[in-house]
């Protein structure tokens, strides 16, 4: 199952956060190391004039558009910022780094506008300037990969994430290694997503939206990895941070499976219900109905018929292609079987009648159904009722036996007796219907060799092979 989809929303608020993380630092850094004359950030364009040198007019001009380019960025006049920052480029001097920080700027007002394209082609022609300052070129590199994991270009996202992680600043570390996260998770490489998630967890030890998508996804890469003591360690610590509905199916989803796996199928069941109460989604409808269909299969092995048929009857009402009606019409005949052993004969009508409502495939398991109703309804002394079951379990799968409990109902119809009151201490059957149907022998049965009865197995009625989550589907 996919349990999460990128989030072009949390993309574009790590740009922003990283730009405004860094953008001070960074900024000083650059005009302090490349401007001989030093020109800080409240400098006026006339101080600069004393200079009497065109290159540091030149640079001066391209500072102070920076600075309000980056005023109109961060309060996301995104194209006042774009045309400031084309001023900027266009002003100036023959510094490198100067430019690079223009080229980058004026590519991050294009990504947040979703001009994908045009913001990788600034930010290239940026990196080609930037390699002598390795915080401006590993912070264009990030904000590169951003874009590139926007587009769904996750290998050469993953490229930029790499090296921007080559400078070592903890801002960088945090958010590319989760970036590179995401985009390892996206490609399904289970093992490196879930090393990269723990590894930016160590700095985010106190955000705890953070910390709800890189413990839930740690653990969801780990499940995929059949991981899955770790995958609950991890899940464990996402259900402490009382995460957000959003995230918290996609987890139940996923400790469904680990609880089947673990034999914890009533868990298992609650947890895959959970999940869909919150998603609604069609895909955890299917897993909902996957989990209770491997769970009833579990409980059917085991002969826990009760347990099975409810769990087949949810299963039931989410999907209903596959093999899973027959199998819960042979789990509610062998249940019907459990009722009409103990002498509730009222439950095991009801069982019985449910197998014949659902028009199983499987004409004998049919005819056992209807043949077993038959004998409840006699037992009840509902002989009528019992004579119409035979009928139709006859037209369903001739057979002798069948037509005998014909003759005994028509005889109790015209003259009830001891032989058919239902509290006559007398057996009423033979002993072929003390024991399963399909076992009886021909001696017991009084009839001669080679008879055919409704049920020639119940192997026949159990026709359920080893199941794992969603062989339910394998049919569609």
């Amino acid at each position: 199952m996919e349990y999460h989809a990128l989030s072009k929303g949390a993309f574009f608020t790590m740009a922003v956060d990283f730009h405004q993380a860094l953008s001070s630092p960074v900024s000083a850094h650059f005009w302090s190391k490349s401007d001989p004359v030093s020109c800080g950030r409240g400098r006026k364009v006339s101080d600069a004039l004393q200079f009497r040198e065109i290159e540091a007019i030149h640079r001066e001009v391209a500072f102070l558009i920076h600075v309000e380019g980056e005023n109109e960025l961060s309060s996301g006049n995104l194209s006042k910022a774009e045309a400031i920052y084309t001023k900027a480029i266009q002003h100036h001097p023959e510094d490198t780094v100067l430019l690079a920080t223009a080229l980058g700027k004026r590519g991050l007002s294009f990504s947040l506008r979703n001009q994908w394209d045009t913001a990788v082609k600034d930010y290239t022609e940026a990196l080609s300037l930037a390699a002598p300052n390795p915080l401006l070129h590993s912070l264009i590199r990030y904000n590169r990969g951003v874009v590139f994991s926007m587009q769904e270009r996750h290998t050469e996202a993953i490229g930029d994430y790499d090296r921007a992680l080559c400078f070592d600043n903890p801002v960088i570390q945090a958010r590319a290694r989760y970036n590179r996260g995401w985009a390892h998770y996206a490609l399904q490489q289970w093992e490196k997503a879930a090393a990269d998630f723990l590894a930016a967890a160590e700095f985010y030890s106190g955000d705890r939206s953070k910390l709800e998508e890189i413990y839930s996804h740690a653990g969801l890469a780990l499940f995929h990895l059949k991981s899955y003591p770790e995958a609950e360690k991890y899940f464990r610590l996402f259900m402490d941070l009382d995460p957000s509905p959003a995230s918290l199916g996609n987890v139940l989803a996923a400790r469904g499976v680990i609880y089947l796996k673990e034999g914890k199928y009533p868990e298992a069941v609650e947890a895959a219900e959970k999940a869909f109460g919150l998603l609604q989604r069609e895909d955890i409808k299917k897993h909902l109905a996957s989990v209770c269909y491997t769970a009833a299969i579990c409980y059917y092995k085991s002969e826990q018929w009760d347990p099975a048929s409810a769990c087949f009857e949810k299963a039931y009402a989410l999907y209903q292609g596959g093999k899973i009606k027959e199998e819960w019409a042979n789990t509610l005949y062998f249940l019907g079987k459990k009722y009409y052993k103990s002498g509730q004969y009222p439950a095991a009508a009801l069982a019985f009648q449910k197998v014949v409502s659902l028009e199983p495939t499987n004409q004998k398991l049919l005819s056992a159904a209807q043949f077993k109703t038959g004998l409840t309804h006699f037992k009840e002394g509902r002989f009528k009722e019992a004579l119409s079951c035979f009928e139709n379990a006859k037209a369903a799968s001739p057979s002798p036996l069948i037509d005998r409990r014909m003759m005994m109902a028509r005889a109790a119809l015209v003259n009830p007796g001891p032989l058919s009151s239902p509290n006559a201490t007398q057996p009423l059957t033979s002993p072929e219907e003390t024991q399963p149907v399909g076992r009886i022998s021909a001696a017991a049965s009084g009839m001669g060799r080679g008879v055919k009865r409704p049920l020639e197995s119940e192997k026949e009625l159990m026709p359920i092979s080893d199941a794992t989550v969603f062989d339910i589907f394998k049919d569609d």
